[in-house]
């Protein structure tokens, strides 16, 4: 699995609390299962996958410097030290944002 940002969405940039510049977007579908193939058994723990995990996989800049997409369970871990609560508060809306406009978009050529 490649740690390149491929990624399928329109980037969007959010501020935390601390002031932080978080440039998110989201994962494409293989990156997507290979984190849930990455953290295992707590994959099956849709709050903690929805509420920790994702919201910081979707990250690929903190103020201006790239955030390679994680490859390994530590990776993982060792980015959501990095994001943290102030960041995954301020993304975790602008999530919700892009996957509505997203589902919107798609309504509309059905």
């Amino acid at each position: 699995m490649s740690n390149e940002h491929k990624r399928t969405a329109e980037e969007r940039i959010v501020t935390d609390v601390i002031g932080r510049k978080l440039k998110i977007s989201e994962p494409n579908f293989m990156q997507k299962a290979e984190v849930t193939r990455l953290c295992g058994d707590d994959s099956t723990n849709v709050g903690y996958m929805y509420g920790f995990v994702m919201p910081c996989c979707w990250v690929t800049a903190i103020d201006d410097v790239p955030v390679p997409f994680p490859v390994t369970h530590r990776e993982i871990l060792g980015l959501m030290q990095r994001v943290g609560e102030e960041g995954v508060v301020a993304i975790l809306p602008a999530m919700q944002e892009l996957t509505d406009s997203k589902k919107v978009v798609e309504s509309a050529k059905n």
